[in-house]
C-alpha cells in the first residue's frame, strides 16, 4: 500500500508541474480493484473494474483518455495529414482484381479510388456475356459505422448468393441470401455463421454456427426455404473449433475439428440431403491432420510421421490411421504447408528458411518433377486450381517491393505465365529500395532470421530504425508488399521484422521452441534483436521504434518490461498484455482454445511461468519510452481494458516523463476500420506518431 501511496505522490506531483507546463496531464482511472487467489498467491487487478461496459464511471475515463491521446498526438498532427495525403495519392483511379472461374463465371472485384468497399462482380464464360453486380459494398454499408461481409457463396444453380455480415465489428456474421435474377435479398435472421458450404440441390447448405464466447462448435444442415435446421454434429470439447471446406473433388464437403494441436476431420457427399458426415481417422492428442479427395481416393496433409507434415494417401473406404500410406514428406529443413491434386500431378506448397517454395511431384509414384525457388523472398501460394485435369498450375506471389502477381505454371513447359499483376503505386519506383534477410545469433546460440527494407541510398552513421515481430500460434511473417510503407521509406526510415521463434518460419520446432513453457525466448529473440541492431550501429536506442499488435502486443509488453530503456518508443497495437487474468477466464472468448499456445494457468507450473512475463503484471517502477496503446471496443478477441488497464499502470509506476498515450477506437474489431479512408487515416496518425519520435520529423 505504500508503494501505490508514493507512485500517487509522484504522479500526481509530475501532473502538476506538467499542468503548470502547459503539457497534457496524463489520466489515471480509479482503482477498484480485484484479488484472485491461486495457487497460494493473491493477484491484484487494480483496474479490473474497467472491463465493466455499463459501469458510469467507464466514460468519463475514455473521456479523459481521447482527450490526453489528442493533446499528445498534436505534435505530429502535419505530418499525419501529409502521410494520409500520401496514402490516398498511391490508390489507383480504379483497382480490379484477378478474375476467377468457378461454375461457369469468372468472379472478380472492382473498386474506384472513391470507394470505400469493393464492389463484387461476375461475368459468365460467353461470348458477350453482361457484367453483374452481386454486392456494391458500398451502397450496403452507407450509414454504417461499421460493415463487413465475411462469406460469399453462389448456389450450385448460379441463381442465389449467400453471404455475411458483421455490422458491429464484433465478429458477429448474420446470413443474408441474394436472388440473383430479382436482386431482392432477404436476411435469414440467422447469426453467428462461421462457415456456409451448399448443397448441389441449391435449397440446402451445410453450416457451422458459433456459441456466445464465439466457439464454432455446431455443424447443421439448413433447409433455405422452410429455416428447417438439422443438428449433424455439435462439439463438445471447448478446446476445438468446427470449419468447413471443400479440397480436390468439389462434389464432397469436409468438416474439420481443430484445436491448438490436435484435428479430427469428416466427409460427406455434397447430393447427400440425408445423410451424415462419415468420419475419416478419429482424433488423437497431437495429431494433426486434413484430407483431399480425388477419384475417391484421400489425401493427407499430416504430421504423423514427421512433425512439418507430409502427404498420405489411402482409399474413401478404408481411411482408418492404419491405412495411411506416406509417399510425400516434408524435405530436409523444410515443412509442407498445402497442395493441390491433379489427374497426374500433386502440387506441393513448401516452405524452407522462412521462405515459400513450390515443388510438383508425380501422383502415382511421389517423384519430384519440378520446382518454383524464387529469386527473392517471396509469398507463395495456389490460387483457384479447381480443375485436375488442367495442363497447369496458377498460384500467386507477393515480395516486399513487389505487389501481388497471380502466373500460370505449365506442367510439361515448366514455364511461367503471368496471368494478372496488380498495378504499381502511383510514383513507386522498386529500384529505388531493397529488401535484404540476414540472421543474428540469440542468446542461447540461436540463429535469428532478419529482414531489412530500406532505400538503396542511405546516409552514414546511425539511422531511424522501425522494428516489427509476432512470433506466436506459428504463424509466419510472409513477405507483403505495401504502398503506405513507401512513405516511412522515404523519409530514411529502416523498416526491419525479426523472425523470431513462436513463428513457423523455420518449421513446428521454431514454434514450439516459442510457447508454452519455451514463451520467454519470442521475447529475448526480440530483445537480442534491439541490441544487435544497435551494437552493430545501424541505429541508437533514440532512433529505434518497436511494433507489434495482438500477439504481437504481448511481446511489446513483455520486451518493454526487459528494456525499458532501450528503445525510443512503442507500438502495441490492441495487446493482449494482460495474460493471467485473460487465461483464467474461461468465459472469455477463446480463452479455453489458447491453453495449448500459452498454457493453462490452472496448472501451477504454467501459471508461474505465465505470470513471470506477463507484461500487465510486470509492470514496476521504471524510466519507460514513449508508448502508443490502441484498442477497439467490439475486439472480443482481445478485450479494450487490457491496454487501458496496462495505460494506467504503465503511468503509475513510469519514472521519467515519456508519454503513454492509450487510443481506444470505438467502431472497431480485433481487425481495425472496414472502412479503406477510416482505416488509412488512423493508421497515418500511428506511423506519423512513430516516424516523429524516432526521426524528429513533425
Amino acid at each position: 500500500m505504500r508503494r501505490i501511496v508514493l507512485y500517487l505522490f509522484l504522479i500526481l506531483s509530475f501532473s502538476g508541474l506538467a499542468a503548470k507546463a502547459g503539457k497534457p496531464v496524463p489520466p489515471l482511472a480509479p482503482m477498484d480493484g480485484k484479488s484472485t487467489s491461486i495457487h497460494d498467491q493473491v493477484i491484484h487487478d487494480p483496474w479490473h473494474w474497467t472491463r465493466n461496459r455499463e459501469d458510469p464511471r467507464l466514460p468519463q475515463v475514455l473521456k479523459a483518455e481521447e482527450k490526453y491521446a489528442q493533446a499528445c498526438l498534436k505534435d505530429s498532427q502535419k505530418l499525419a495529414d501529409k502521410l494520409y495525403k500520401e496514402y490516398k495519392g498511391r490508390i489507383p483511379q480504379e483497382d480490379v482484381s484477378a478474375r476467377a472461374l468457378v461454375n461457369g463465371y469468372y468472379y472478380f472485384n472492382r473498386q474506384t479510388s472513391k470507394q470505400d468497399y469493393p464492389v463484387y462482380l461476375r461475368q459468365q464464360d460467353a461470348p458477350g456475356a453482361k457484367v453483374e453486380t452481386l454486392l456494391d459494398l458500398n451502397k450496403m454499408a452507407k450509414g454504417k459505422q461499421f460493415f463487413d461481409v465475411g462469406l460469399s457463396a453462389v448456389s450450385p444453380d448460379n441463381r442465389v448468393l449467400a453471404y455475411t455480415a458483421d455490422l458491429s465489428g464484433a465478429e458477429v456474421y448474420r446470413l443474408y441470401l441474394k436472388d440473383l435474377g430479382t436482386g431482392k435479398i432477404t436476411d435469414t435472421k440467422l447469426d453467428r455463421i462461421a462457415d456456409f458450404v451448399w448443397q448441389l440441390d441449391s435449397r440446402h447448405a451445410i453450416i457451422v454456427t458459433e456459441n456466445d464466447i464465439m466457439r464454432s462448435d455446431k455443424c447443421l444442415r439448413l433447409d433455405l426455404d422452410t429455416r428447417e435446421q438439422t443438428l449433424l454434429y455439435e462439439e463438445k470439447d471447448p478446446a476445438f473449433n468446427l470449419g468447413l471446406y471443400r479440397w480436390g473433388d468439389r462434389s464432397w464437403v469436409f468438416l474439420s475439428a481443430g484445436s491448438k494441436n490436435s484435428s479430427e476431420a469428416w466427409i460427406m457427399p455434397l447430393d447427400d440431403l440425408a445423410g451424415s458426415f462419415q468420419a475419416i481417422a478419429g482424433r488423437r492428442p497431437e495429431l494433426e491432420y486434413s484430407a483431399s479427395i480425388l477419384d475417391k481416393e484421400l489425401y493427407i496433409h499430416t504430421n504423423l510421421w514427421n512433425p512439418d507434415y507430409s502427404i498420405a494417401h489411402c482409399s474413401l473406404n478404408a481411411s482408418a490411421i492404419e491405412d495411411w500410406q506416406q509417399y510425400i514428406s516434408a524435405p530436409q529443413g523444410a515443412s509442407i504447408w498445402d497442395f493441390s491434386l491433379f489427374d497426374d500431378k500433386v502440387v506441393v506448397e513448401t516452405m524452407r528458411g522462412g521462405h515459400d517454395q513450390l515443388a510438383v511431384y508425380e501422383r502415382s509414384t511421389g517423384k519430384l518433377l519440378d520446382e518454383i525457388i524464387p529469386e527473392q523472398p517471396s509469398d507463395l501460394g495456389l490460387w483457384n486450381n479447381l480443375e485436375p485435369g488442367a495442363s497447369g498450375f496458377n498460384y500467386y506471389s507477393e515480395s516486399w517491393l513487389r505487389p501481388y502477381q497471380i502466373y500460370q505454371h505449365g506442367f510439361d513447359t515448366k514455364a511461367d505465365s503471368l496471368i494478372y499483376t496488380k498495378a504499381l503505386p502511383k510514383g513507386y519506383d522498386p529500384d529505388k529500395y531493397t529488401s535484404s534477410a540476414s540472421y543474428y545469433v540469440a542468446e542461447d546460440g540461436t540463429r535469428i532470421p532478419l529482414t531489412l527494407i530500406h532505400k538503396k541510398e542511405l546516409p552514414e552513421g546511425p539511422k531511424p530504425v522501425w522494428l516489427n515481430g509476432y512470433g506466436a500460434y506459428g504463424d509466419v511473417e510472409s513477405p507483403w508488399f505495401s504502398s503506405s510503407r513507401q512513405s516511412m521509406l522515404d523519409r530514411g526510415v529502416i523498416f526491419a521484422l525479426a523472425h523470431i521463434r513462436g513463428g513457423g518460419e523455420m518449421g513446428k520446432a521454431w514454434h514450439d521452441a516459442g510457447r508454452l513453457l519455451h514463451k520467454k525466448n519470442s521475447f529475448t529473440d526480440f530483445r537480442d534483436a534491439v541490441e544487435y541492431l544497435i551494437a552493430s550501429g545501424l541505429t541508437t536506442p533514440g532512433q529505434l521504434l518497436i511494433e507489434g499488435g495482438s500477439a504481437g502486443g504481448l511481446l511489446m509488453g513483455a520486451v518493454t518490461n526487459m528494456i525499458p530503456t532501450g528503445v525510443k518508443a512503442v507500438i502495441a497495437d490492441v495487446p493482449f498484455v494482460d495474460v493471467i487474468n485473460t487465461m483464467l477466464d474461461p468465459d472469455l472468448p477463446l480463452t479455453v482454445g489458447e491453453y495449448a499456445e500459452w498454457g493453462d494457468p490452472n496448472d501451477p507450473k504454467y501459471f508461474s511461468y505465465m505470470l513471470s512475463y506477463s507484461p500487465y503484471d510486470n509492470v514496476g517502477p521504471e524510466v519507460y519510452p514513449q508508448m502508443l496503446i490502441s484498442s477497439g471496443w467490439m475486439d472480443y478477441r482481445v478485450g479494450y481494458w487490457e491496454g487501458l488497464k496496462w495505460a494506467q499502470k504503465l503511468r503509475l509506476n513510469n519514472m521519467g516523463d515519456s508519454r503513454i498515450i492509450y487510443l481506444l477506437q470505438k467502431d472497431e474489431g480485433h481487425s481495425g476500420s472496414s472502412k479503406r479512408y477510416a482505416s488509412l487515416k488512423s493508421y497515418a496518425r500511428s506511423v506519423a506518431w512513430g516516424i516523429s519520435q524516432i526521426t524528429g520529423l513533425k
